[in-house]
């Protein structure tokens, strides 16, 4: 089963700038999700850990992994279940964010928190029954 990456984009991407969603492959119900830094991260950690999604409780923890790799074969396969969205990233309103979120280092505070987010138990309706 592949997830629906777009669906996941538009529910994470509400906290922040989502740049990355890889779907794992032994895992169909999970996915890793990379914000711009750990600040959105924080934030939809916070929010969305135990929603209820289609009478089904999502776990989103921080995974131990800082950066979601892309090769160039999956970033030219469009039913591969990576992603990376660029245009958000472009925004100039993701620049005046990055740079204020700049003048303090948040990470330096909290070690423990990565960019990238790790989600389980996500709804068959994010999924497709069909077989890629």
């Amino acid at each position: 089963m592949k997830i629906f990456v777009r669906k996941l984009f538009n529910l994470f991407s509400i906290y922040g700038f989502v740049t990355r969603i890889k779907i794992l492959r032994e895992k169909p119900d999970a996915a890793l999700i990379q914000y711009s830094n750990y600040i959105f991260s924080s934030l939809a950690q916070e929010y969305l850990q135990r929603a209820r999604i289609s009478n089904q409780s999502i776990e989103v923890n921080f995974s131990k992994i800082h950066d979601i790799r892309v090769s160039q074969r999956q970033q030219n396969n469009e039913s591969h279940n990576t992603k990376i969205f660029r245009k958000s990233v472009d925004s100039e309103l993701y620049q005046l964010m990055e740079k204020k979120f700049k003048l303090v280092d948040f990470e330096k505070m909290n070690p423990s928190k990565t960019p990238v987010l790790i989600c389980y138990n996500i709804p068959k309706e994010y999924t497709d029954v069909n077989k890629v």
